[in-house]
C-alpha cells in the first residue's frame, strides 16, 4: 500500500494565541481569519501581499 501526501505552501507565516477559521471571501478574493483569544481578525490578499489586522474588545 502506497500513502500519498500533498504538499502545500503556508500562505501567511502568523503569530496567534489561538488563530481559526480560515476562510476565502470569494469576493474581495482575500483570506481571513481570527485569533480569538487576541480579539483580532486578520485578512491577506495573495494578489498584493496585503495584510490587515483589526482588534476588536472583545474575543471573537
Amino acid at each position: 500500500m502506497t500513502t500519498t501526501y500533498e504538499v502545500h505552501d503556508v500562505a501567511v507565516r502568523a503569530e496567534a494565541e489561538l488563530g481559526e477559521g480560515p476562510t476565502w471571501d470569494a469576493a474581495a478574493a482575500r483570506l481571513i481569519w481570527v485569533d480569538i483569544l487576541s480579539c483580532r481578525v486578520h485578512t491577506y490578499d495573495p494578489a498584493t501581499g496585503a495584510r490587515t489586522v483589526r482588534t476588536t474588545e472583545q474575543h471573537v
